[in-house]
């Protein structure tokens, strides 16, 4: 099998107009805010399957799978998760935040270590550079041993 592409689509208790095309949103109630609807296509039988959790929702997706392909556990899936365009928006945002975050942070860390070493070899002690740093003379120290 090697890769599959498939959506989630969270329903809302709210009834909403069905979108079978997309398989976006469908008419539901529940008593809970969201349900996840799964949905493979391009393979020789469309899959669909319901869970309550997005977790949840990516083991009935492998469990489906594993019906026709011996190597579901490991193949490579290709997530689309279907959300109104505001949230979409949202979440888009965050994680290219976090994806921003996550490189600075890694420049920040490399940074530090340089700039420890250099200072250290102008003769500075570790209770200055911590002052200096805004950092405490523990973190001073791990930053110097590398850890």
């Amino acid at each position: 099998m090697g890769r599959a592409s498939f959506c989630f689509s969270p329903l809302s208790e709210q009834p909403q107009a069905a979108v079978v095309d997309e398989g976006v949103r469908e008419s539901l109630r529940r008593s809970r805010p969201w349900l996840w609807r799964n949905s493979i296509r391009g393979h020789r039988h469309e899959i669909h399957t319901f869970a309550r959790s997005l977790r949840r929702a990516r083991e009935n997706i492998r469990d489906a799978l594993s019906l026709w392909y011996d190597d579901a556990e490991t193949a490579t899936i290709v997530e689309r998760v279907n959300l109104e365009s505001k949230l979409g928006e949202e979440v888009a945002a965050t994680e290219e935040l976090a994806r921003l975050h996550s490189e600075l942070s890694r420049k920040l860390t490399e940074k530090r270590r340089r700039t420890v070493r250099l200072l250290q070899e102008s003769g500075m002690g570790t209770r200055d550079i911590a002052e200096l740093l805004a950092l405490s003379q523990q973190r001073v120290s791990q930053i110097a041993r590398g850890t």
